[in-house]
């Protein structure tokens, strides 16, 4: 994959595809950064998208289970193969266990 150019600081998050995940990637995208979401589900992920587009387009989704290395692996790949750097790294995504 060639290089992806961007001119803004670029901000991976974990967890945005809903609650305080979602309300920080729509700052962060208000704030100018191109955003790169992860999340487990594709159906979710594509409603993020669907959110943050009104706030800026450059945005992209990766799927990641985050219980699986795999997945983890996987996903750490496809953002490596996009030659960008990343400025920001937020880890939002949890377990909760009642």
């Amino acid at each position: 994959m060639e290089r992806m150019s961007t001119s803004k600081r670029v901000c991976v998050i974990t967890g945005a595809t809903g609650g305080i995940g979602l309300a920080t990637a729509i700052a962060m995208a208000r704030r100018g950064h191109a955003l790169r979401v992860i999340g487990r589900s594709l159906a979710k992920l594509e409603a993020t998208r669907s959110a943050l587009a009104k706030e800026t387009s450059d945005v992209a989704v990766l799927r990641a289970d985050l219980s699986s290395l795999a997945s983890v692996r996987a996903c750490a790949s496809e953002l490596l193969a996009r030659d960008e750097p990343i400025h920001v790294l937020i880890n939002n995504a949890g377990v909760w266990h009642p």
